[in-house]
């Protein structure tokens, strides 16, 4: 249940998942912040390590073992941004190649040894670099810029912000499933929660009924509410699908919607209107809710039943499940009449249309002796990489400038107004003052 929607759980988030999220907090700011404590672990523990190199003791701190937990899932996600070299040469993920001690061959990793040690002026000391690591990486490495006026940065990749939050922890470091058409479809935001919460008990068939029990070891003796006059177990696809009272239920409703009804299981029931082709917004919240509106009133019904000793009635939960519908449909639609009759509101329902409307869109030249400068920026994501670009044309739509750029991971606020930046700087340097 400890995963989203959209890949069969529930939406809670397991304790696993958050504590390791906190511990990549911790970790992240003993590595990148400033702090009395790092000094103090740091004196503690490393010595003669550096911290990516220490390893777990048992004679070691709690939250010490736990950041050592914690290290080998996060720091593949740390890089740095060159500025003085003052970090690790050999430890810290400054290339692509992560720490470059994993490539050293019989040459001392120590971890006093900086970057700035291999700095010659503002460039690289390539004689040096190639004396202890391979041609590639020093030809990759050369390529590198620094600024030795700035500090050097540390980068969370997976957030485009390059700062740990987390948030953005917890989502790198959880556990992931692929996403399911069922898990993305029994939550629809109008449903309350209970009842997606029960659909997905009974996809997975984890509905409480007798069977159910029984394979926990209570031995209890089993009979179905819907023939209280017959013997037959009770679980989940005979409560929900094949008994006399769940067919006339839905029956009606996969008559009245023009669904063909089979002597099947109750997924494949409701996977039949999940796939069933709407015609218009209504008509697909109806297809998408209906099947667990009915499964969740067949179900409150047998709990009246067996705790209430109250009789099953199809005629009941049909008119329950119209009731709930209805009240779905006028949240979700309040503009839309409703019928008295179910038939003529679902007829209605089927033959609504979208109001398509037209607007003419169209270029407008600018006034003469002025330009007119059009930009547009867009990030594949928001946040993701992003890019934009612009056009210059004069008072009679004559191209004058164009550029298009690439600007990394950003937003789409972020990437239109670096376009929009781009522009101004290309007709000031063109030497356009009146611009629109």
């Amino acid at each position: 249940m400890c995963f989203p929607v959209e890949e069969g759980g529930a939406g809670f988030r397991s304790l696993k998942d958050t504590c390791d999220a906190f511990s990549a907090k911790m970790w992240w700011k003993f590595r990148t912040k400033k702090s009395l404590i790092k000094d103090f672990l740091e004196a503690k523990y490393c010595k003669r390590f550096h911290p990516v190199a220490r390893r777990k003791a048992q004679n070691q701190s709690h939250s010490w073992r736990r950041m050592m937990d914690i290290k080998e899932k996060v720091e593949p996600y740390i890089s740095w941004n060159l500025g003085r070299g003052e970090i690790s040469f050999w430890w810290d993920s400054w290339t692509e190649f992560g720490p470059l001690a994993q490539l050293a061959i019989n040459t001392k990793t120590p971890k006093r040894t900086m970057v700035r040690e291999f700095y010659h002026q503002n460039t690289w000391n390539q004689s040096k670099l190639r004396r202890i690591l391979p041609v590639h990486v020093v030809n990759y490495i050369k390529d590198i810029t620094f600024n030795i006026n700035n500090e050097d940065r540390p980068i969370w990749t997976p957030d485009p912000s390059g700062d740990l939050s987390c948030k953005s922890a917890w989502h790198t470091l959880r556990a992931k499933k692929g996403t399911t058409f069922t898990g993305m479809t029994i939550w629809h935001k109008k449903l309350p929660f209970k009842i997606s919460f029960f659909m997905m008990r009974v996809l997975m068939d984890k509905v409480a009924t007798d069977v159910s029990i029984k394979r926990f070891g209570v031995n209890i003796a089993s009979i179905c509410n819907c023939y209280p006059n017959k013997y037959y177990e009770e679980f989940t696809n005979h409560l929900l699908s094949e008994s006399h009272i769940a067919n006339l239920v839905w029956s009606f409703f996969c008559n009245s919607c023009g669904i063909r009804l089979f002597q099947d299981q109750v997924r494949h029931r409701i996977m039949r209107w999940w796939l069933t082709k709407s015609k218009n917004e209504v008509q697909k919240t109806v297809l998408q809710c209906l099947p667990s509106i009915i499964c969740w009133q067949i179900w409150k019904n047998r709990c009246s039943a067996r705790f209430d000793e109250k009789r099953m009635s199809h005629h009941f939960i049909i008119q329950q499940v119209i009731k709930m519908t209805n009240m779905l449909i006028q949240t979700r639609f309040p503009e839309l009449q409703l019928q008295h009759l179910w038939q003529d509101t679902y007829n209605r329902i089927e033959k609504l249309s979208p109001a398509i409307q037209c607007q003419i869109v169209y270029w407008q030249k600018p006034p003469v002796g002025w330009v007119k400068l059009n930009v547009d920026g867009c990030s594949k994501g928001n946040p993701g990489p992003a890019g934009g670009g612009g056009l210059i044309r004069d008072h009679h739509g004559v191209l004058i400038g164009a550029f298009a750029e690439f600007y990394g991971d950003c937003s789409c606020n972020i990437a239109e107004a670096k376009a929009m930046m781009r522009g101004i700087k290309m007709c000031i340097s063109k030497g356009f003052t009146n611009v629109i």
